[in-house]
């Protein structure tokens, strides 16, 4: 039985035969360390309804980012709930009160974002300041 003929990666330039996911090893495998990253311990828990709950308490009790406060002093909205030490499985820490905060999303991405080792830009305040992951 005759075999298909193997295909160059699909990024443009590279001249290496497919491994998966239509890329060669090399440029699959950020996408392989990124669908692990989503695969990691625990993840499921945010799907739950005790997770539900214990987020809408947390805003509910502390609707301000804390980061904001402590380090700018000024009042933003709440909208996302973090872990402050990374949970990595462990149902203690995931589920304990201690170790939640409830941040704005440009915190909580500049904060999520230094913990995996990404690069991160704060943009100038005339563009509204946002955070830029650059990793």
């Amino acid at each position: 039985m005759p075999t298909a003929p193997r295909r160059a990666c699909m990024v443009a330039g590279c001249l290496d035969y497919v491994s998966k996911y239509g890329r060669c090893v090399t440029h699959a495998a950020p996408i392989i360390k990124a669908r692990e990253a989503r695969n990691e311990p625990g993840r499921h828990w945010y799907q739950t309804t005790r997770w539900r709950k214990l987020r809408a308490r947390i805003l509910a009790a502390e609707p301000l980012c804390r980061h904001c406060l402590e380090r700018e002093s000024r009042p933003v909205p709440a909208t996302e709930v973090d872990h402050i030490d990374r949970h990595r499985g462990n149902a203690i820490k995931f589920w304990s009160m201690k170790n939640l905060q409830p941040l704005c999303s440009p915190c909580h991405a500049r904060k999520t974002a230094t913990e995996r080792g990404h690069a991160v830009a704060r943009l100038p305040e005339a563009w509204g300041g946002r955070v830029k992951s650059l990793g």
